[in-house]
């Protein structure tokens, strides 16, 4: 996994191209033409870029891994719940 502390200038400038080329290809897919479906495309384009990036710094693209690498899965927190009626005024 590469870290802030642990990066090398090689690393870097791959990841900066990686970025960059994720980036383009996002904003070719929402405001590219319509036609022959061309957005759809770059949109899977975007998709790949983004799984290689992740693959790349955390060493898996698999989301469902880095939330239970992070304990984000199965959480609990707060429950929130509506307010209740009795403190809803009434019209009568």
């Amino acid at each position: 996994m590469i870290t802030p502390k642990n990066i090398k200038k090689s690393q870097a400038k791959h990841l900066l191209k990686l970025i960059e080329e994720m980036t383009q290809a996002e904003v070719l897919a929402r405001l590219g033409r319509f036609n022959k479906l061309e957005y759809a495309d770059w949109y899977m384009v975007s998709i790949k870029k983004r799984e290689e990036l992740l693959e790349y710094i955390f060493e898996t693209s698999s989301l469902v891994e880095l939330g239970k690498r992070w304990g984000l899965l199965g959480r609990t927190g707060k429950v929130r719940h509506g307010k209740s009626k009795k403190n809803k005024k009434t019209s009568d």
